[in-house]
């Protein structure tokens, strides 16, 4: 049984040390490659349907022999959001979200720990919610 609490400590959001961002990175990993599967398999443009949430919008935006970028949310009529781009490490087994609003600013990364702090939570969360909507994950969908 998952029980999720409805109160959140105040200083959630609060950057606390690089170590503790990494373990946000390593659990973004590890939520983010059982929504997925294999990284390897995934199509330029997918959609993931996921019981009583809307599909989940996937569009690979970079590929490399150690990284794969992507770009993340629940699609709405003509909007994605959260909008996360995220940069997958396969070396290192990390997720990291590299900018918070991926279509306004495709190119500017979060440059402070704060910055990475919080959008590396919204995404810790948001794969949280994701993970919980979905026990077993059907495959994921191509789509034009």
């Amino acid at each position: 049984m998952v029980s999720y609490s409805s109160t959140l400590p105040k200083d959630l959001l609060v950057p606390r040390t690089f170590t503790q961002l990494m373990g946000i990175y390593e659990r973004n990993y590890e939520r983010l490659m059982r929504l997925l599967g294999d990284p390897s398999e995934l199509e330029p443009s997918q959609s993931l349907e996921l019981p009583g949430l809307p599909p989940l919008s996937i569009e690979v935006k970079a590929r490399s022999r150690y990284t794969l970028e992507l770009v993340l949310g629940h699609r709405f009529d003509d909007q994605r959001l959260p909008d996360l781009l995220v940069r997958l490490y396969h070396d290192a087994r990390l997720v990291e979200a590299v900018a918070a609003d991926a279509r306004r600013f495709p190119s500017r990364p979060l440059a402070r720990l704060p910055g990475h702090w919080q959008a590396n939570m919204l995404l810790y969360k948001w794969l949280e919610y994701c993970e919980a909507g979905s026990v077993s994950p059907p495959p994921c969908t191509a789509t034009a």
